[in-house]
């Protein structure tokens, strides 16, 4: 059995990229890891997957200390998968 596809269009590689990969804010500070994301979807550089993006945020920014977060987007198939990392710094705060 001899099966053809006549497949057409394009397939876009995804991109994950922040806008910084390092971070350091005061203890106490607002924290918001989305924040970050500078871009989430197609390599054509459309921003149409940031609805798919988890985040692993281990940040306490509370708690002086070094943190990572860690970002993921799936393809909308589940066939790609693109992960970038967050290091994130809480220093001692304002006095």
């Amino acid at each position: 059995v001899t099966v053809r596809a006549d497949i057409s269009g394009k397939l876009d590689d995804i991109v994950l990229t922040l806008s910084e990969t390092q971070l350091t804010v005061p203890a106490g500070t607002a924290f918001d890891p989305l924040m970050l994301v500078a871009q989430a979807g197609s390599s054509e550089g459309n921003n149409d997957l940031m609805d798919r993006v988890q985040v692993e945020n281990y940040v306490n920014a509370e708690i002086p200390g070094s943190y990572s977060v860690v970002y993921t987007l799936t393809s909308l198939d589940n066939t790609q998968q693109a992960r970038a990392i967050l290091r994130v710094t809480v220093t001692g705060g304002t006095s």
